[in-house]
């Protein structure tokens, strides 16, 4: 195979991994040489493709999230997002990354930022399931830092965003706001949230968490 062709093999061969037959896809879990072989493959397209390389750069920081490499995840993605200054779904999976490892300060800030570019409509439309994990990643690093008043709103804008409850962070958002809701002294309000929570399918310990809210407001 000639040289100049070698990285879009490499690019076909990753993207592979996405669609293999037969089996489930590296999206709904593939093994680990699934994994390695996938990123080896789409590191060689994004470092020698010229056509190639950004589009390989952009599966390539979706697989290190998906295989929780978030420290390799949150540099690209900032690296995309200083390249496409437009698209902030890098900006999105840089947040989500730096959520996932604890650094809530730095999730707050790009989230943030990345809300306030949305609003003023600088960056292009997310799509409803991004928009959804933008305000409850930025709800939970805000969380996290006691940034109580913007995690409420942020809280409340992720809710908005999946309307039938279908997403299980949807509900751990509406703990979280209960619990914002106490702090800002409405014990009622927090109250029939919590009861409402418990009619709803249990995930993880949730139901638990829960009850434990409502015993101390007894």
């Amino acid at each position: 195979m000639a040289p100049d062709t070698m990285p879009d093999a490499h690019l076909g061969l990753g993207l592979l991994y996405f669609i293999d037959r037969g089996r489930p896809t590296l999206l709904s879990g593939a093994g680990p040489a699934d994994a390695t072989e996938t990123i080896y493959h789409l590191r060689q397209a994004a470092e020698n493709g010229h056509f190639s390389g950004e589009v390989a750069r952009t599966f390539l920081v979706r697989v290190y999230e998906l295989e929780k490499r978030y420290q390799e995840a949150i540099p690209l993605g900032q690296a995309l997002q200083t390249a496409f200054p437009g698209n902030g779904y890098y900006a999105l999976v840089s947040g989500r990354s730096q959520c996932a490892l604890g650094q809530y300060a730095l999730c707050a800030t790009i989230l943030g930022k990345l809300a306030a570019d949305l609003q003023a409509t600088v960056i292009a439309p997310l799509s409803r399931d991004d928009r959804f994990d933008l305000y409850y990643f930025w709800g939970q690093a805000l969380y996290e830092t006691a940034q109580d008043a913007l995690a409420f709103e942020a809280f409340r804008q992720a809710i908005n965003q999946d309307p039938g409850n279908t997403k299980d962070a949807s509900l751990w958002a509406k703990y979280y706001l209960g619990i914002l809701y106490e702090r800002r002294g409405e014990v009622k309000t927090a109250r029939q949230l919590y009861y409402t929570l418990l009619r709803e399918r249990n995930v993880d310990d949730l139901h638990q968490q829960v009850e434990q809210r409502l015993a101390q407001l007894r």
